[in-house]
């Protein structure tokens, strides 16, 4: 690959993960602008490792907080069972995680069969002409988002993790369609945007997990590469994620829509003019 791709290639992931315009979109539409053959998988997910990190850091107090409930998670249910269990505020946004996992994982596992298909340029194009819609969706929906993370339901939790799931298609962005599904809600921006960070957390890590064997066997980057994209992903990601949290917090999400269009739209075109 090469360290000034590996670089160029971190610094679009640190940016696009967080920034809500499709990291894996944006991995595929610079992988082909590069002449690679095929979509780095592998090396999507090393940098998906980077900004992980960047989640944790920005999140630890409210992960710090989920693991002491965690750890009395067996007292409540002795005391109380489940309705002690939902009581608690902690363990019960745990539990709402969980559940949103669930769609998540069964979409993820249904597109990774048409992976190869779904990266070719018209559709990562489209997808985030789609994407810029669902974005501009905020400019009247944030007025509207009152609820707190004690309001979430079980089936808010899941609908945001079924919109976590669209986000596996490249050009779909996994925070925006989950921060719009929580707004969607009736969550307020703020807490539709924790929410969908920490969905991220074992998100990712699942990803991570399906592409072991891959990354066992070699991601197409020397360790120095790896390393190195890493850390400029961490850095990057946790910049993105401290700008993306204000922008949010004043109902400007909506001002990235422009941009997808744009992009989508010079992707499909090229393709046109290629053939």
């Amino acid at each position: 690959m090469g360290y000034p791709l590996a670089i160029l290639l971190a610094v679009i992931q640190g940016l696009t993960e967080f920034l809500p315009v499709s990291s894996s979109g944006h991995l595929r539409l610079c992988g082909a602008l590069f002449g690679l053959d095929r979509p780095t998988t592998a090396y999507d997910v090393i940098l998906h490792a980077g900004t992980l990190l960047a989640v944790i850091i920005v999140f630890r107090g409210e992960l710090r907080r989920m693991l002491v409930a965690l750890a009395r998670v067996g007292g409540l249910l002795r005391a109380g069972g489940l309705r002690a269990l939902w009581a608690d505020a902690d363990a019960r946004l745990i539990v709402l995680l969980g559940l949103a996992m669930l769609p998540t994982g069964v979409i993820g596992l249904l597109i990774k069969r048409f992976e190869n298909q779904l990266a070719q340029i018209w559709f990562v194009g489209a997808m985030l002409i789609v994407n810029g819609c669902v974005l501009f969706l905020t400019k009247s929906l944030s007025a509207r988002a009152t609820r707190g993370l004690d309001e979430m339901t079980v089936s808010d939790a899941l609908l945001i993790g079924t919109a976590q799931g669209a986000g596996v298609l490249r050009g779909i962005s996994r925070s925006g369609s989950t921060i719009v599904a929580g707004m969607g809600v009736g969550l307020r921006p703020s807490d539709a945007f924790s929410f969908s960070f920490l969905l991220a957390i074992p998100a990712i890590l699942a990803a991570v997990a399906v592409e072991s064997k891959e990354i066992a066997g070699g991601a197409g980057v020397t360790f120095g590469e790896a390393a190195l994209g890493f850390v400029i992903a961490l850095l990057v990601g946790w910049a993105a994620l401290v700008g993306l949290r204000q922008l949010v917090d004043r109902g400007k999400l909506h001002v990235f829509a422009i941009y997808c269009w744009i992009v989508g739209g010079i992707a499909i075109a090229s393709e046109i003019l290629r053939r």
